[in-house]
């Protein structure tokens, strides 16, 4: 691809954030958490600049969230991505080689053990001209046939498809093997327990729900989840629907043989929270700011759609436990834990693979349905989750959440 020249010209460190910061992971009975190692990460890139470089090496290893998406398992890349650059070599061409180690953790499926070593193929190079080339080439043999873009070609990439025909052993050619050590990152916490005492502690279970999508031929999650209440719980004691804007807001109270369940939602349909008005983030901040469950359902947009409402909630009183339920599209690979250091210890349920919208509703009403009868271990609570992503356990650094 490139002509190298002769000497190193220098070597630089890189460490993006710790691993898991602000969150520690954990084997939640619906998927395992393994400690993911390059030893010899290869990538060609147009500048010196180490910032850029690191971003490079990122959206290089993106490429791994399609091929580990096709086994039912994923990568968590923007929150324990540890990069080391070793050396940087030049070329003739205005491009550099890099040679470096990378860590990262995988959230693997419960349907079989993982290879010691994993194999994946990544491009050589992954700056924009190099992606838009790489997308044209070969979207329609490589990737599935609803990708957006070469933005995005990394999520749909699927190079085992019969049709994609890529030459490996080409030296100029534009893809590379790298093979990624595993290693056990986990246990499974078959006893523990989401903090009942503490949710109950005031006499009420306070839930705040944000739906984001809305599946063709399917009731809204919003809609299934109330449904399912008053035929659970009968008619409830307060009830106020308004439209606010686009979206429409629902709050109800409900008696349960534990005490009363405040349940606020948030119907955005296929909208998102960048597009809400100020009315109703104001509404959702202070909704959220005293809840004991809060829960994120619908596309991530590769990230941003879930960072919108890990920033538009209220967290509230520092001192306050909670559980968060992120029900998006690859939540663990997109997911930024820095807002958990310093919050209230919390216990968090997170998705692996795409979201299954038509069971959004059915989702929490089991998770709530657990914090009502107190008695589920997270083992069991997840277990009972409807069909889907492999599910995700983690539990906040900054107090003690699971009992």
């Amino acid at each position: 691809m490139m002509k190298l020249s002769k000497y190193i010209l220098a070597f630089v460190l890189v460490a993006s954030s710790a691993l898991g910061a602000g969150i520690e992971w954990i084997d939640g009975g619906r998927g395992a958490i393994y400690q993911a190692t390059l030893d010899r990460g290869d990538i060609w890139v147009p500048t010196e600049d180490p910032k850029k470089i690191d971003d490079l090496i990122r959206r290089q290893l993106y490429y791994s969230v399609g091929q580990l998406n096709a086994i039912a398992s994923g990568p968590a890349l923007d929150h324990s991505l540890k990069i080391s650059q070793r050396e940087i070599t030049a070329s003739t061409d205005g491009y550099f080689h890099i040679v470096y180690q990378a860590e990262f953790l995988i959230a693997w499926n419960h349907r079989e053990e993982p290879p010691e070593v994993l194999s994946l193929i990544f491009p050589t190079a992954s700056d924009v001209k190099t992606t838009i080339n790489l997308h044209e080439i070969y979207v329609k043999t490589c990737g599935l046939p609803y990708e957006e873009g070469p933005e995005t070609f990394y999520f749909y990439f699927r190079p085992e498809l019969p049709e994609c025909l890529i030459d490996l052993e080409d030296p100029q050619g534009n893809w590379l093997v790298m093979d990624i050590e595993l290693s056990p990152s986990s246990a499974t916490p078959t006893a523990s327990r989401p903090n009942y005492a503490e949710v109950w502690k005031d006499g009420e279970l306070v839930v705040t729900t944000v739906f984001g999508k809305l599946d063709e031929g399917f009731e809204s999650g919003a809609t299934h989840l109330i449904r399912e209440l008053k035929a659970q719980l009968g008619e409830p004691s307060l009830w106020l629907q308004k439209e606010i804007g686009y979206f429409t807001y629902t709050r109800a109270k409900f008696a349960t043989r534990r005490g009363p369940l405040d349940i606020r939602i948030f119907d955005l349909k296929d909208k998102d929270l960048a597009s809400a008005s100020e009315a109703l983030l104001r509404l959702l901040k202070l909704s959220s700011a005293r809840s004991d469950y809060l829960s994120y359902n619908g596309h991530s947009g590769y990230g941003s759609k879930v960072g919108s409402f890990t920033e538009a909630v209220g967290w509230g009183d520092s001192d306050a436990y909670r559980l968060l339920y992120l029900n998006g599209c690859d939540t663990f690979t997109y997911l930024d834990t820095g807002f958990f250091g310093g919050r209230a210890p919390m216990d968090v349920i997170t998705t692996v693979l795409s979201g299954y919208f038509a069971y959004m509703g059915s989702y929490n009403l089991t998770l709530i349905n657990s914090l009502i009868e107190a008695t589920d271990t997270f083992s069991s609570l997840l277990e009972q989750l409807p069909v889907g992503s492999p599910v995700i356990l983690g539990r906040s650094r900054s107090g003690p959440g699971i009992q």
